[in-house]
Parts: C-alpha cells; sequence; structure tokens
C-alpha cells in the first residue's frame, strides 16, 4: 500500500515536467501518464482483491498491472534519454560534463 501511496508525489512532480514540453513531448506523455495510472488502478484492485482473500486474481491483476507500468516506464525513459526531457533546474546543467 505504501508503494501505492508513493505515486502521488511521483505524478505532480513528472506533471509539472510536462507543463514546459513541445506537442510531440505531450502525446508521449499522454501515453506515460495513461499507462502509469493505468497500472496504478490494476494494483489497488490487485490489493483489495489479496484483501479480501482473492489471491490467485489478485496476483493476475498484479501482473497486467506490471505491464502497465513497464510501458509507462518505456516511454518515460524515452522522455528523459531521447527526447532529453530531464530537470531543467540550471544547477544541473554542467553536472558530468567537466569530467
Amino acid at each position: 500500500m505504501r508503494a501505492l501511496l508513493s505515486a502521488w508525489p511521483t505524478a505532480v512532480t513528472g506533471l509539472a515536467e510536462l507543463a514546459s514540453a513541445d506537442r510531440r513531448e505531450l502525446r508521449i506523455g499522454a501515453v506515460h501518464v495513461l499507462a502509469n495510472t493505468t497500472g496504478f488502478a490494476l494494483y489497488l484492485a490487485s490489493y483489495r482483491a489479496r484483501k479480501r482473500n482473492h489471491h490467485g486474481r489478485g496476483a493476475a491483476i498484479g501482473l497486467a498491472g506490471l505491464a502497465c507500468v513497464g510501458a509507462g516506464g518505456y516511454f518515460g525513459g524515452h522522455l528523459a534519454s531521447v527526447r532529453k526531457m530531464s530537470s531543467v533546474n540550471p544547477a544541473f546543467q554542467h553536472v558530468g560534463r567537466d569530467a
């Protein structure tokens, strides 16, 4: 349950990053958000199923949630690595360049 609660601050910071995105990054970001939101909902459903002693159903729902957050992670990684959409704080501009 703690992992589900930690999704909220992560989502807020991600939405703040998308505020400065261009149209193409927004489309990729929308898929990222949709995949992670779906995964979150599936993990919540898995938690509820397991609480009601439906462990097999909870495991299957949890695996579906894992597939969704895996896809969301792929798109998030694409935004950060390929599209170079990461922290815009000037303090991070020169990190690793002088090595």
